[in-house]
């Protein structure tokens, strides 16, 4: 039985290897043939106990589809300098598989350990411990829905109807009217705008919330 997921992407090479390596037969490896079919798999982007492997220069419009990612990512990276979001991993190619594997169960434990509890929203971070949210100068405490609110939209893969907010993230009754999330988006858009001068962090079109 599986313990740990790997997701290698466009690197069939990589791919091939680790799957005859016996280091890795604890591990299930998974192979897309690019970044969109990663994407569109029905998997919880969440889980701790996966991981995603990505060669840095085979990736197309790099900053458009790599945010969408929330599961723990190493990037396979050569000498130039690269820019990483802080919760992405570097390995330098060529490397040993013995490093390679070392480096994998690191991350695994470094993630167990802080329990996912920090999330990627642009350039801010958003602390679930602490039910915060910063920009790493100025922090925003925010409410338990707000928290819930956020995260469910930061989940989803495409925009969220207010029949779905209201049912998953509100615990939908009667008593509850639609202008509830219109609402609650304004105030919360307010205090992003107030704090940090964002206007665009919930965003929405005729299909629904989206972040």
């Amino acid at each position: 039985m599986f313990n740990k997921s790997l997701f290698i992407i466009q690197n069939e090479t990589l791919h091939g290897i680790l799957t005859e390596i016996k280091l890795f037969e604890n591990f299930k490896i998974n192979f897309d043939k690019d970044l969109e079919s990663f994407l569109n798999r029905d998997i919880d982007l969440n889980d701790k106990k996966s991981l995603c492997i990505l060669n840095y220069d085979l990736v197309s419009d790099f900053d458009a589809k790599i945010k969408k990612i929330t599961i723990p990512v190493i990037l396979l990276v050569n000498d130039k300098k690269v820019s990483l979001k802080s919760d992405f991993y570097e390995v330098k190619i060529p490397f040993q598989i013995n490093y390679f594997f070392q480096k994998i169960n690191k991350i695994f434990s470094q993630v167990e350990y802080q329990g996912r509890s920090f999330i990627q929203i642009m350039n801010l971070n958003l602390d679930l411990n602490d039910r915060s949210i910063s920009d790493g100068k100025s922090k925003l405490k925010l409410t338990e829905k707000e928290i819930e609110f956020i995260t469910y939209l930061k989940n989803s893969k495409k925009p969220v109807k207010i029949n779905s907010l209201l049912e998953n993230v509100w615990k939908y009754s009667t008593d509850i009217e639609t202008h509830t999330i219109e609402t609650h988006v304004h105030r919360l858009r307010k205090k992003f705008q107030e704090k940090f001068h964002l206007n665009d962090v919930i965003k929405n079109n005729k299909d629904g919330y989206f972040i």
